[in-house]
């Protein structure tokens, strides 16, 4: 480029000729260093993002180069109109009235956009992990711009608007060591007290007997409404959802075949009524 430069002011043509052949060196200069700057960018950007070890992160990045290389461009061209001779100020007008027509257009993508940069970097949940909000359960399958896929429990795919996802009270269970349940069942109400005593160490027995399950207490909580209220909690090793439900299914099989050894009855499900 030196060398064309060099070459054409040896030819000392002046005037408007020389004005086109200097403005296409510019014009040559200015492309050659917007590539090499986008290239940069991208490049960095890319490194930067594979460190999060996430194909969402990756998947963020060919979204977000266009944006960059436009953005790049933008500016290269307003800087090459400037060094033309066109007053600033025209630029300026000329990007202010454009600018309010992009604002309206690019709100909801910004607003997307700065939803998923949320999500990739704050990491309130990833691929994988169980969600619980509202009435939705659903493990989370893949984190796109706009919207997460989730596969519920029943197996349907359930697609949600990041936005209104992130407004949410989200419950994520994928990170969990261990999983808490509680349950309460009720006893007839003219139980005998012998019995009720043998409860906790009934309970202790069979929760001992279905390992990994640990029992954390188990107390008689209330007697009213014609029925005896017990009240227990235990822990699960895993954050695994279905290994949860399992074990709670043969603890309930356990206390209702030992229950029946005793003869304890359950109260009926609907209130005693005098």
């Amino acid at each position: 480029m030196a060398l064309l430069g060099w070459g054409w002011s040896a030819l000392a043509l002046g005037g408007v000729a020389d004005r086109l052949f200097l403005g296409g060196l510019q014009l040559l200069a200015m492309v050659l260093l917007v590539r090499l700057a986008n290239g940069l960018l991208v490049g960095l950007l890319e490194i930067s993002l594979q460190r999060l070890g996430t194909g969402a992160a990756l998947e963020g990045l060919t979204w977000l180069e266009p944006f960059i290389r436009t953005v790049v461009w933008l500016i290269a061209v307003l800087s090459f109109l400037q060094l033309q001779g066109l007053p600033f100020s025209a630029l300026l007008g000329a990007l202010a009235g454009a600018g309010v027509g992009l604002g309206f257009a690019l709100q909801g993508p910004a607003k997307d956009f700065i939803t998923y940069l949320t999500i990739l970097f704050d990491k309130p949940f990833e691929i994988g992990q169980l969600l619980h909000f509202d009435d939705v359960w659903g493990e989370v399958e893949r984190v796109g711009m706009r919207a997460t896929q989730l596969r519920s429990i029943d197996g349907e795919r359930i697609i949600v608007n990041n936005a209104g996802l992130m407004q949410k009270t989200l419950r994520n269970y994928g990170s969990l060591e261990q999983r808490r349940l509680v349950q309460r069942f009720g006893l007839a109400i003219n139980t005998p007290v012998e019995l009720l005593e043998e409860i906790p160490s009934l309970v202790q027995a069979v929760v001992e007997s279905l390992p990994p399950t640990r029992l954390d207490r188990c107390h008689l909580v209330s007697f009213d409404q014609g029925r005896l209220t017990v009240e227990l909690a235990y822990r699960v090793p895993c954050a695994d959802y279905v290994v949860a439900l399992d074990c709670q299914q043969a603890l309930n099989l356990s206390l209702l075949r030992a229950f029946k050894q005793k003869g304890i009855c359950l109260a009926p499900a609907t209130p005693w009524q005098p």
